[in-house]
């Protein structure tokens, strides 16, 4: 598992954007989660959820999400 701490939503945005890409052209699956302040309240459910069961490969925040929600182990 890897978390990428980013300091803005748009490089959140971005890097998910590009994480994606990335895997599709190299034909791997990774599980990706994207938290940020512009997704809707069920994106923002979903992700919470994904991230409290650990169901992710990679996880990408904001410092602002990780100061309110620390990440356990």
């Amino acid at each position: 598992k890897s978390y990428i701490i980013l300091p803005t939503t748009l490089l959140v945005k971005q890097t998910y954007e590009k994480i994606i890409n990335m895997a599709n052209k190299a034909g791997i699956g990774v599980n990706v989660v994207a938290y940020h302040s512009e997704l809707s309240s069920e994106e923002k459910r979903v992700a919470k959820e994904k991230i409290e069961k650990k169901d992710y490969n990679i996880l990408i925040t904001t410092s602002n999400y990780l100061s309110k929600n620390p990440i356990d182990d």
